[in-house]
């Protein structure tokens, strides 16, 4: 009996020790992937910058066109 329950006990044990390693390389693994993402964040927040400049810029070029086209309304 003592035997039995011992024996269950390791196997216990050693199960416990490959889902923690598991998690170890899991967590490794979402560090790896946090940082590819905020490089992503940041090229998109950066793009989106320049864009949205861009787009602000055109839409002032036309008013003003339309402004000086019909006499500065």
């Amino acid at each position: 009996m003592v035997d039995d329950v011992s024996y269950q006990l390791g196997e216990i044990k050693g199960l416990l020790q490959g889902i923690s390693q598991n998690v170890s390389d899991l967590s490794g693994k979402v560090d790896g992937m946090d940082g590819r993402l905020r490089n992503v964040e940041k090229r998109a927040a950066i793009n989106g910058a320049l864009s949205g400049g861009v787009i602000s810029a055109a839409i002032a070029g036309v008013v003003a066109g339309f402004k000086a086209s019909s006499g500065g309304v």
